[in-house]
């Protein structure tokens, strides 16, 4: 029956006999295991009173690693809830366990604690424990083991998040006798663990010594360099949670006296300014300056823009609320500008030349989070001192990056990615608005027009892919290549906006590279040169699948947060004679016009190319044949999707020639091998 016990239980229970009488006794992992597979949640609970006093009677006395005891201890417990686990344990014992050399012990009463994460009361049981929250402070920040830090930042963490309160944090009283709060956010808890955290004087004493680099050194009692600065990685790491639940607390001062004893200033600084200003020694420790840095993007993110209402034009390009509670922090601290420069300025004075090399990629990937969650911050922002548009000088660094780049120096993946984060509008050359002719140095006022289709790399071509696409769909849903840093729907008018740009974008850079269609394909046909072939496919697949929309009919007034967008008659009358307009309306009917109709279509319906002697097959999966196959029967198979609801005369032409391309799955055809390529060691 379901609720007999296991088969090996009198086994383990003389084992455990012999280990009690011989801690010398090597345990039996096996046997352990074999009785923690037969466990069910029907036999678990009358095994507990007979099991869990003999394996905890050990753990004091075992002279070998405890591993397989405290394993067998959180499997009897787990359908345990936290107030029934206390009869079983006490707050020394907790506290020991949390203060114990061994991992495995410390697990175990990670375990325990993390159960009292599931509701707001056993949370505020815990706040209640000084002793212990204190063990799980210095756990989490002063153990070697990965494991256990990581484990034990989780369960700190979900206290909390579920005891998340409304109350100030700062005005605790300590002996937690104060509990009028009633409602956290949410209606969840009272907010009593962030109390101990930040309102306990000794605890707040605690995450302040021992990340700060006052006292360092190899004396006893002392910790090295080294240490601290994995301790202050794991506190960043616990703010980014934090931040989002509670900012307040995190930049409210709690304990002025004692904060100022470590830098911080009284009358405008807390907890925040500790970690992101006076921690981190920045001038000689490059790699905790690269983490300060991502953990400066990981806020922008975490901490996200109100929801404003945008405006519903779609000539111009308006965006987002301007700024959010991490935003002005950042830019009230100073700490905003410092990053940007790290990118802006290729050699600043006061930092080494190889330092600035590992702080400008870091700093790209701020300022893309940054373009991406504040677009309308962006637009306006000015550089401190030199008054130059912030925008302005990204471009500006992005196309020195990209210009004179030979073919086989290595794609600046930092600042590409930077640029498909940027929006499309800002990205549209800055013509006139009564321009009659293209300017002469058109394509040199965007970097986008710079990447040149001459550079193989597929870094360069999931780039055009980003840029050509457009938006994500209303839904949310994100189709870009790269995956982009924030998966969250945009805004409706936004969307518009940037589908329209995205069209735009398009339509000029095939008047710069009439031949982008027949370069793609040859990129495509080189299957030895697999990413480059895949990313050639998946250019082609987001110009098919492309959210787009024409460009307004009138210009508009341009505001102070906003990027106007050129006019449809503008864009037509601005396209050289070598151009093919007008511009199409979507990316399927881009496919049914040239170029890319007598290109891109007897490409797409060709039979994929195969090694014939390549190891594994032709349906191996690792195959780079049948990768770069399966990209393009994926390309094909969304034009075939595109052409069923278009009714122009090629598109009736061309469905069912793709209905029978599809039906042939990615190979297109039937017991023959296709095009032969010589096979290379790839």
């Amino acid at each position: 029956m379901a609720d007999n016990p296991p088969a090996s239980l009198a086994d383990l229970q003389q084992h455990l006999l012999d280990v009690a009488e011989n801690p010398n006794t090597k345990l039996d992992a096996r046997l352990f295991d074999k009785v923690d597979a037969q466990l069910t949640e029907h036999n678990l609970p009358p095994l507990i009173p007979i099991l869990l006093p003999q394996l905890t009677s050990l753990l004091p006395i075992l002279q070998q690693s405890p591993e397989p005891v405290t394993s067998l201890i959180i499997t009897l417990l787990k359908l345990v809830p936290f107030t029934s686990c206390l009869a079983f344990t006490t707050p020394a014992s907790l506290v020991e366990a949390l203060h114990s050399p061994s991992p495995p012990v410390n697990i175990l009463a990670l375990s325990l604690l993390e159960k009292a994460a599931l509701s707001p009361p056993d949370a505020a049981i815990v706040a209640g424990m000084k002793e212990v929250v204190s063990g799980l402070v210095i756990l989490w920040l002063c153990t070697s083991d990965t494991e256990v830090a990581e484990k034990a930042r989780g369960v700190l963490e979900s206290l909390l998040e579920v005891d998340c309160g409304t109350s100030d944090a700062g005005d605790i009283d300590v002996n937690m006798e104060d509990s009028g709060s009633t409602g956290g956010k949410n209606g969840r808890g009272q907010g009593l663990m962030w109390r101990r955290i930040f309102g306990d004087r000794d605890i707040y004493g605690l995450l302040l010594s021992l990340c700060s680099l006052k006292i360092v050194g190899a004396d006893e009692g002392q910790r090295s360099k080294r240490e601290k600065t994995l301790s202050q990685a794991r506190l960043l790491g616990l703010l980014q949670g934090l931040a989002k639940l509670d900012f307040g607390t995190i930049t409210h001062s709690h304990h002025p006296d004692l904060e100022a004893s470590y830098g911080l200033r009284n009358d405008r600084e807390g907890f925040l300014d500790f970690a992101a200003i006076h921690m981190v020694d920045t001038k000689d420790d490059v790699l905790m300056h690269m983490t300060l840095i991502d953990f400066f993007a990981e806020l922008l993110k975490e901490v996200s823009p109100p929801d404003t209402n945008v405006s519903s034009s779609i000539a111009s390009l308006s965006l987002s609320p301007s700024s959010s509670s991490s935003l002005d922090f950042l830019v009230s601290r100073g700490l905003h500008d410092r990053v940007s420069s790290y990118y802006l300025d290729p050699a600043p004075k006061d930092l080494d030349p190889l330092d600035v090399t590992f702080l400008s990629s870091r700093a790209a990937t701020y300022l893309s989070v940054y373009a991406t969650n504040y677009p309308s911050h962006l637009l306006t922002a000015v550089r401190t001192g030199s008054g130059t548009s912030v925008l302005d000088s990204i471009l500006s660094r992005i196309s020195e990056a990209l210009a004179g780049r030979s073919p086989r120096q290595e794609a600046p993946s930092y600042d590409l990615h930077l640029l498909t984060c940027l929006p499309r509008a800002t990205l549209l050359p800055r013509i006139p608005p009564n321009a009659s002719i293209l300017p002469r140095d058109l394509w040199k006022s965007s970097p986008v027009f710079l990447i040149s289709l001459q550079r193989a790399g597929p870094e360069y071509l999931n780039t055009l892919a980003t840029l050509f696409h457009g938006p994500s769909p209303a839904t949310g849903e994100v189709v870009t290549y790269p995956p982009p840093l924030s998966l969250e729907p945009q805004r409706l008018p936004a969307l518009v906006s940037e589908a329209a740009a995205a069209r735009a974008l398009y339509t000029l850079y095939l008047a710069k590279e009439p031949g982008l269609y027949k370069t793609l394909i040859g990129y495509a046909d080189v299957v030895a040169l697999k990413d480059t072939a895949v990313a050639a496919l998946s250019l082609l697949s987001a110009i098919i699948t492309a959210n787009w929309k024409p460009l307004p009919s009138s210009a508009a007034v341009n505001s102070p947060n906003s990027a106007t967008l050129a006019t449809e008659d503008q864009l037509i009358s601005l396209l050289p004679p070598s151009a093919y307009p007008p511009p199409p309306p979507s990316g399927i009917s881009a496919m049914l016009c040239e170029p890319a109709l007598g290109t891109a279509i007897p490409y797409l319906l060709a039979p994929a190319q195969s090694f014939s002697n390549l190891v594994g097959g032709r349906g191996d999966a690792e195959s780079a044949a049948y990768k770069v196959a399966a990209a393009k029967f994926g390309a094909a198979k969304k034009l075939f999707d595109g052409l069923k609801g278009n009714t122009s005369s090629e598109a009736v032409q061309l469905r069912p020639l793709f209905a029978v391309r599809v039906a042939k799955g990615p190979w297109a055809s039937e017991g023959r091998p296709g095009a032969h390529i010589a096979s290379m060691e790839l």
